[in-house]
């Protein structure tokens, strides 16, 4: 009986996990409300069968909620389908002349159409290198703060400071970027706050006064584009076609190979599926990062 009682808490406990998987936003606050309320019910079953049975409490079980997503310059992604365009277009926009010290384009779209693959192959392009001096890479995500941000660029840049003034870190930044043309990538951008993005960008102008200096955003976010962008529009990343889609899934689950028959009309089908449900599969998983730790209905 008491094996009993384990196995099933233990199925209780996994499919407690599972509602943190994706979940369609259409009400998911209904269902996540509904779904505690079933779970507080259930753990209360079991504390009292585990009372019933005998059972003692051996270890303690904590719920791991996913970090931060992190990104980087040089992962190769050999699949940039229906992007070669949009590369070629960016690149060209951000090694153009211009009249200002510091301009920024901000790249925007829906989660999952590919801004970071996107940014990354523009960041690694042949024009990019010859251009500019220096090129840095920062992956922001939710959490904006300019002394970071300043710490992480002279991170990418070979230097560290722990425990250093603000004057000291940007000292350090002019040192490093002074005469320097230079582009700067902020990955993945949230950030809603003006007079914080206004302190980052002037402090960032400042430090090299020579002109043609580019930061390039992606967001998901219109109201964040709105915020960074300068003289620049928004470049708006148009969504993949159904055939781009499945082109993508062809390359990365056969790779080389061929694909049997059988497969090819689910696969599309598949890919018609990612393509709608892209944005909606993106929004759940930040919101479960935000929310994982504590609910507010």
């Amino acid at each position: 009986m008491r094996h009993m009682v384990e196995i099933q808490n233990q199925t209780k406990i996994k499919g407690y996990l599972n509602i943190f998987s994706f979940t369609p936003p259409l009400a998911f606050r209904w269902r996540m409300a509904r779904r505690i309320k079933d779970i507080n019910i259930d753990l209360k079953m079991i504390g009292d069968e585990a009372t019933t049975y005998g059972l003692q409490k051996v270890a303690n079980y904590a719920l791991i909620v996913p970090s931060a997503r992190e990104t980087d310059s040089i992962t190769v992604d050999p699949i940039v389908v229906g992007r070669q365009n949009d590369v070629s277009e960016v690149v060209r926009q951000i090694t153009g002349p211009v009249n200002e010290v510091l301009s920024v384009l901000p790249i925007v779209g829906m989660g999952g159409l590919g801004k970071t693959t996107l940014a990354r192959s523009v960041f690694n392009h042949q024009h990019t290198h010859s251009h500019f001096a220096l090129r840095i890479w920062v992956c922001v995500s939710e959490n904006f703060d300019v002394m970071t941000l300043f710490k992480r660029i002279l991170e990418s840049l070979g230097e560290s400071f722990q425990g250093a003034s603000r004057q000291a870190v940007v000292d350090m930044l002019r040192e490093k970027l002074v005469g320097k043309r230079y582009l700067l990538v902020l990955d993945d951008l949230w950030n809603e706050n003006r007079e914080a993005w206004e302190d980052f960008k002037n402090a960032m102008a400042g430090v090299n006064p020579n002109r043609g200096n580019v930061i390039v955003v992606t967001t998901r976010q219109q109201s964040v584009a709105s915020i960074v962008r300068s003289y620049r529009d928004p470049y708006s990343l148009k969504e993949l076609t159904n055939d781009e889609c499945w082109s993508i899934i062809k390359a990365r689950t056969f790779r080389d190979a061929e694909v049997p028959e059988q497969f090819e009309k689910v696969g599309k089908e598949i890919a018609r599926k990612c393509r709608a449900e892209a944005e909606a599969e993106a929004e759940a998983k930040r919101k479960q990062r935000m929310n994982a730790s504590h609910l507010d209905y």
